[in-house]
C-alpha cells in the first residue's frame, strides 16, 4: 500500500503537488493568523492577495484617467464643431444687417473672436495628438447655415436673430465651463488658460446681446411703424 501511495506521486506534476501542499497550508492555518477570511477558508498568503488588491486599484485609476482624457478630447472636438457653427451664423447675419450699425459691427467683432477661439481649440488638439472631426464640422456646419437661413423670411429677423444668438451664447458658456473642469481634472494648465479666454468672450458678446435687446426691440417697433425696412 505503502509503494502504490509513492507511485501516485511519483505519477503527480509538480504543480499538482504544490497546490495540494497549498490546499492543506490553507486548511492547517486558523483564521486568527491569516488577516484574510474568504468563501469558508482562510488564505494563507494575505500580504499577496493585498497586493493583488493594490494592483487592481492601480489599474481602475488609470482606466478612470484615460477615460477623463477621452472626454475631454471628445469636448475639445465638439466645441471646434460649434464654433464652425457660430462663424457661419455670424457671416451669415453680418452679411444681411442693414439698419443696425451698432449691432453689426459687435456681430463682426464676435465673428473675429469666434475665428480666434476656433484656432484655440486646433492648438489643444494639436497638443494631443488629435484634430477636429471632419465630419461632425461639416454636419454642424450646415446646421448653422439652415439656422440662419430659417429666419430670411421673418419680417422681425433681427429679433428672432438677437433671441437665437442669446441662446447660442449660453450654450458656449455651458460648454466652456464644461471644458474647463475636465482641464483641471486632467491637469491640462495652459488648457484652462485658452478656455478661459474663450469662455470670457462669450459671457462678454452674451452680456452685450442681454444689454442692447430693449433698444434692438424699439429700433425695430420704430421703423416699423414709419413703413421703413425694419426686420434687418
Amino acid at each position: 500500500m505503502q509503494q502504490k501511495k509513492h507511485w501516485n506521486n511519483h505519477r503527480l506534476s509538480d504543480g499538482k503537488r504544490q497546490s495540494r501542499r497549498n490546499c492543506r497550508r490553507r486548511q492547517a492555518l486558523p483564521a486568527h493568523r491569516t488577516g484574510v477570511i474568504g468563501r469558508g477558508f482562510a488564505c494563507a498568503r494575505p500580504w499577496a492577495c493585498k497586493h493583488k488588491r493594490e494592483r487592481t486599484v492601480e489599474r481602475t485609476l488609470l482606466t478612470a484617467s484615460e477615460q477623463a482624457q477621452s472626454i475631454y478630447t471628445a469636448g475639445l472636438r465638439n466645441q471646434h464643431a460649434v464654433e464652425n457653427q457660430a462663424i457661419e451664423i455670424l457671416e451669415r447675419q453680418i452679411g444681411r444687417l442693414e439698419n443696425y450699425p451698432e449691432m453689426r459691427a459687435r456681430l463682426q467683432q464676435h465673428l473675429e473672436e469666434s475665428r480666434q477661439q476656433a484656432q484655440r481649440l486646433d492648438q489643444l488638439l494639436a497638443s494631443l495628438d488629435s484634430s477636429p472631426s471632419v465630419l461632425k464640422d461639416t454636419a454642424m456646419s450646415f446646421m448653422g447655415n439652415v439656422m440662419a437661413l430659417a429666419h430670411v423670411p421673418a419680417s422681425d429677423e433681427v429679433i428672432k436673430n438677437s433671441f437665437a444668438n442669446y441662446a447660442f451664447e449660453h450654450y458656449e458658456i455651458a460648454s466652456y465651463k464644461s471644458l474647463i473642469t475636465i482641464a483641471e481634472v486632467v491637469s491640462h494648465a495652459d488648457a484652462i488658460r485658452l478656455l478661459g479666454q474663450s469662455l470670457t468672450e462669450e459671457q462678454a458678446m452674451a452680456q452685450w446681446i442681454d444689454d442692447h435687446l430693449k433698444d434692438t426691440t424699439l429700433t425695430f417697433l420704430r421703423r416699423s411703424e414709419q413703413g421703413e425696412k425694419a426686420g434687418l
